[in-house]
């Protein structure tokens, strides 16, 4: 792993006071001695942009010399190239607010600068599957995560940050829109995909998109992303993107129809004693096929996203304001990072490197050994994306708009793993609905350091980060959620009394006191003392069926005032995952529904 705290900067060589434009013109910087030539690190061609170019000429020519500093998160000798300016404009100065034009009227919309400082520029990355425990800045003492931890440092973190609606497809409607996507109007199944879970569908047409606004407001605007759900037929998650790029080939995306897979490919992943339904072979086939390419960690997606990314941040310098969001699918399974960095976690090479999720109860269906290895393996993945957020961010340090930018961290959910208070779960799953998958990283950098490395103990979810991020950019749309800004900056209270989290029927509601988790009519009711039970280990629900009632009520009110009709289509199908509630199998549950 390289170490970000050696920065070098060779002062010896630097030339001497001379005129502003010849200083402009020699003032790019060459990156050099990559730590490992097979990996594109930074990318071939990216160094300092002209902003940052024209950053270190001003200080030569104040000083007569070239900064002792470094420029910060830089981990290599800098030398001074000649330079020659883009043909096709000036080198920017600080950054000219333009004035704001719509490309069409919006009349309940307007654009107005945050209170107390101008608009910013908004980098939004989000991880999916990434548990919050795994992560150093929570609390994890044995993953390595050396990057997010030190962004960490620079932003505030949130503790009680949960989703409005589960999983995948759910969560981003939310989180694109500021509008909930629970109580799921409107629901149906969609061609060119599978039968999701409820809320599992495209943005809808009458809700405008947080890309959308930025770009009538003049953003320069861009979306990355591996997370296949979103491009799939139907999907529409990249409107008002100005530009959008997809990497292909997660999970079953119809990426790749050949060539065949080796004799052995599958069996490499799958033990033979496993039963039919854990054998997965059509998703084994699609996923390897996809990958067949793959020689070194360049190839793996998040090298492949993350450097993509970094590219646009260079190519865009000329942005004056920017809306960049990174939407990785990792860590999310296959888990199948470089055997480098399962090593660091499982060094042993002769286990069958399982890399899927069971969905269900371990119930001894895996052995100890195999699960330490689906442990590894997941790790592995959560350091293989802290690696390639930190090429990111120092892309983002060089390009010279870091203290102009507002940089916000998410995750979707979470996924038991088998830890002890994973309830023997290898899976993600509505009911019940454990700390592993509901608890969010959410991490907030502010420009001006506001609250750096300090906790954030509110409640917030993330239609509350849709509408910051307008909030950042001075635009005011009406949303669902709320600007937490100032809450996070000041450390004010949240807004929120609780938040009610849907997964099809399956409800969670959680207030200061209490975590409950049952189906929406309140029936198998998992009802938990906070802080007192804050893994989740008591059930008191028999001890206290008022309150499990009070809080059912508050998920209703959040759906209207009453349970849609349409719920009863969701009774034994709350999607993306088999493992339901007992109560949903049964066979008088649709007579006691209604």
């Amino acid at each position: 792993m390289r170490d970000l705290s050696c920065h070098t900067f060779d002062t010896t060589t630097a030339p001497p006071l001379a005129a502003p434009a010849e200083l402009i013109q020699k003032s790019a910087w060459r990156i050099s001695n990559r730590p490992n030539p097979s990996i594109p690190w930074p990318p071939s061609g990216l160094h300092p942009t002209p902003r940052k170019c024209l950053a270190a000429a001003k200080k030569i020519a104040q000083n007569g010399r070239a900064p002792a500093r470094p420029f910060k998160g830089s981990g290599w000798r800098a030398t001074v190239p000649p330079f020659t300016p883009h043909a096709s404009r000036p080198l920017p100065t600080s950054p000219a607010r333009r004035r704001l034009t719509y490309a069409h009227d919006r009349p309940s919309i307007s654009r107005q600068p945050p209170t107390g400082s101008r608009s910013m520029n908004v980098v939004l990355v989000v991880f999916d599957t990434l548990r919050k425990d795994h992560l150093g800045a929570y609390g994890n003492d044995w993953i390595r995560t050396p990057h997010f931890d030190a962004f960490a440092a620079q932003a505030i973190r949130c503790t009680r940050a949960f989703p409005e609606a589960l999983p995948t497809l759910p969560f981003r409607r939310a989180l694109h829109t500021g509008q909930r996507t629970f109580p799921y109007v409107g629901h149906r199944d969609y061609k060119g995909d599978f039968s999701g879970a409820p809320g599992w569908g495209p943005i809808p047409e009458e809700q405008d998109t947080v890309s959308e606004l930025l770009t009538d407001a003049g953003y320069r605007t861009a979306l990355f992303t591996d997370c296949y759900h979103q491009f799939k037929p139907s999907k529409n998650f990249h409107r008002g993107f100005a530009e959008w790029q997809w990497i292909r080939g997660q999970e079953t995306d119809r990426f790749r129809s050949g060539p065949a897979l080796p004799p052995d490919a599958i069996r490499r992943h799958v033990p033979e004693r496993l039963p039919e339904a854990h054998q997965r072979r059509e998703f084994f086939t699609q996923y390897l096929t996809n990958n067949l390419f793959r020689r070194e960690e360049a190839d793996f997606y998040p090298a492949r996203l993350f450097n993509d990314a970094a590219r646009w941040l260079y190519d865009n310098d000329d942005a004056d304001d920017f809306f960049l969001v990174v939407d990785s699918f990792d860590p999310h399974e296959p888990w199948e990072p470089p055997a480098s960095y399962r090593r660091l976690y499982d060094p042993d090479d002769e286990v069958t490197d399982i890399i899927q999720s069971l969905y269900a109860p371990n119930g001894g269906v895996l052995n100890e050994r195999e699960v330490k290895r689906i442990q590894a393996n997941y790790a592995g993945e959560v350091t293989l994306c802290d690696r390639w957020f930190g090429h990111f961010m120092e892309q983002l340090e060089l390009s010279g708009r870091a203290d102009e930018t507002i940089v916000i961290v998410a995750s979707d959910h979470g996924h038991n793993l088998r830890y002890p208070d994973d309830k023997d779960l290898i899976s993600k799953q509505g009911h019940p609905l454990t700390r592993a998958v509901a608890d969010l990283v959410l991490l907030v950098r502010y420009p001006d350091g506001a609250r750096a490395g300090q906790t954030y103990d509110g409640l917030v979810t993330n239609t509350d980060i849709a509408a910051t991020v307008l909030a950042a950019a001075g635009i005011q749309a009406p949303t669902e959620g709320q600007d937490i800004g100032p809450a996070l900056r000041q450390n004010l209270p949240s807004h929120r009394s609780h938040i009610s989290i849907g997964w099809g029927p399956l409800m969670t509601v959680i207030t200061d006191d209490w975590w409950c988790n049952a189906t929406i009519w309140g029936e198998a009711p998992l009802l938990h003392k906070l802080p007192d039970d804050e893994m989740l280990r008591t059930n008191v629900a028999d001890d206290h069926p008022d309150v499990v009632e009070d809080l059912i009520n508050l998920a209703i009110a959040d759906a209207g005032g009453q349970i849609p009709a349409q719920f009863a289509e969701f009774k034994d199908r709350p999607g993306c995952t088999p493992y339901l509630t007992a109560i949903q199998t049964g066979e008088d549950y649709v007579a006691r529904r209604r």
